[in-house]
C-alpha cells in the first residue's frame, strides 16, 4: 500500500528480445491490492505499446486511483538505419482500447503522445 503515492512514472522496456523482457512479459497472475493509491494524481508510462501487462497496468491506474488527474501514455521511438526516429503507428489503435477502460475518477485525462 503506498498511500502517500501522488506521482507515479514507470519506463516499460522497449526490447522484447533480450531474456529480461521476456521474463517481464511472462509474469504470472497476481492478486491486486484493494487499495493505496488514493493519493495519485499523475502518472507516466514511457515505451507504452499495448502489452497484455501494459495493459493490466494501465487498467489497474484507472480502476484504483480516485484522485488521478491525468495519465501519460508515451510511445516508443522506432529505430531508422538513417538514424531517424519516429512513433510506431500500432500504438495508435492503443488509444482507443484506454479510452473505453473504465475508471475510478469520472475526470481521469489519458493524454497520448510520441517520444
Amino acid at each position: 500500500s503506498c498511500p502517500q503515492l501522488e506521482r507515479f512514472f514507470v519506463q516499460l522496456p522497449t526490447n522484447t528480445h533480450d531474456s529480461f523482457t521476456r521474463t517481464y512479459l511472462e509474469v504470472p497472475e497476481e492478486e491486486r491490492p484493494e487499495e493505496g493509491l488514493e493519493n495519485l494524481q499523475l502518472a507516466k508510462m514511457t515505451n507504452f505499446k499495448g502489452h497484455h501487462n501494459e495493459m493490466r497496468l494501465l487498467d489497474f491506474l484507472l480502476t484504483r486511483a480516485s484522485c488521478l488527474q491525468k495519465l501519460f501514455l508515451v510511445a516508443p521511438k522506432e529505430d531508422h538505419p538513417q538514424g531517424l526516429r519516429k512513433v510506431q503507428p500500432d500504438v495508435l489503435p492503443l488509444s482507443r482500447k484506454a479510452e473505453i477502460l473504465q475508471r475510478a475518477s469520472a475526470g481521469t485525462q489519458i493524454v497520448f503522445s510520441g517520444p
